[in-house]
């Protein structure tokens, strides 16, 4: 029960060392985000999001969710809404 043993076994060192390249980019674009941001409403729902999205992926070492298609559809849509929010904060800050 270790979704990254399993994506290991399924799609080989190469892909999970693409999903997390992803996810670390995902997270460096939210971390320096966050500690750049003076708008509260943004910092508060960009670290949600973010921790909202650590706390699936630290789970998901003792559980399979990311191969369960509700789990995974919340968490694509999760890590999409988080960069959406992040570049809507952008433009409006501009």
């Amino acid at each position: 029960h270790n979704c990254y043993l399993q994506m290991a076994a399924d799609v080989g060192i190469l892909g999970l060392a693409a999903f997390l390249w992803f996810i670390s980019s995902i997270f460096k674009t939210a971390v320096t985000f966050i500690k750049s941001t003076k708008d509260e409403f943004y910092y508060a729902l960009v670290l949600g999001l973010t921790l909202g999205i650590a706390a699936f992926l630290i789970h998901s070492a003792v559980d399979t969710n990311l191969y369960s298609l509700n789990l995974a559809s919340f968490f694509w849509l999760s890590a999409g809404f988080l960069i959406a929010v992040i570049n809507a904060a952008k433009s409006h800050a501009s």
